[in-house]
C-alpha cells in the first residue's frame, strides 16, 4: 500500500511520517500493493485534524479525527478504518469476490451484538433542477439541509453541494 501524506498549517515531523507508515502498514494485509491511502494532517484551533481516505476498487474507506496530539489522532483513525472494514466484512467479501487480491477473509469479525444491518427507512424522489452551484448553496441553506443535489447549469451533470465542518462549502462531481 502506498501512503501519500499532506499537511495544512503544519509540517509533520519525520517521526510522525514514520508512525503513519507503520500504522497503515498494518492494513496492508487486506489490500493489494497498488492500493493508495491519502492522509491529510491539519493543525487548527481544536487541535490536530487527521483525515485518512483509502480507496480500492470503487470502495472508499474514510476516517476523520480531531485530537490534541497528532499521534493520538493517528491511532484513533487507524482504529476507525479497521472497524469499518470489520463491520462491512461480509458485504466487502461479496463485492470483491472476483478480485483474488483482496484479502478480507483475514479481517476479524465484529464483536457479537455490534452487527448492524443497513436499513433504508425512507426514500425520496424529487425533480433535479438546473442551476449554478451558488444557487444550489442558497437552496440548501433555505431548506436547512447539509447537502443539495442539482444539475449544474454549466456542465449539465449531476452535482452535490454540501456544507463542511468549517462552515465553508464543497461540491461533489461525478468522475467522467
Amino acid at each position: 500500500m502506498r501512503v501519500n501524506i499532506s499537511a495544512k498549517n503544519y509540517h509533520p515531523s519525520d517521526h510522525l511520517k514514520e508512525m503513519i507508515d507503520k500504522k497503515f502498514s498494518k492494513l496492508d494485509k487486506y489490500f493489494p500493493e497498488e492500493a493508495v491511502t491519502e492522509i491529510m494532517v491539519e493543525k487548527g484551533k481544536a487541535g490536530y485534524k487527521f483525515e485518512a481516505m483509502l480507496q480500492e476498487k470503487g470502495t472508499l474507506f474514510r476516517s476523520e479525527v480531531t485530537a490534541e496530539d497528532p499521534y493520538i489522532a493517528l491511532d484513533i483513525a487507524v482504529g476507525k478504518l479497521s472497524r469499518q472494514m470489520s463491520k462491512f466484512k461480509s458485504k466487502l467479501k461479496a463485492k470483491f469476490k472476483p478480485h483474488k487480491d483482496m484479502r478480507f477473509d483475514i479481517l476479524p469479525d465484529i464483536a457479537e451484538g455490534h452487527k448492524e444491518e443497513v436499513k433504508i427507512i425512507k426514500e425520496k424522489t424529487f425533480d433535479v433542477e438546473i442551476m449554478t452551484p451558488e444557487d444550489a448553496v442558497v437552496q440548501m441553506e433555505l431548506l436547512q439541509h447539509d447537502f443539495y443535489v442539482f444539475k449544474d447549469a454549466a456542465t449539465k451533470e449531476l452535482a452535490i453541494v454540501y456544507i463542511r465542518e468549517d462552515k465553508t462549502y464543497g461540491i461533489i462531481r461525478p468522475k467522467a
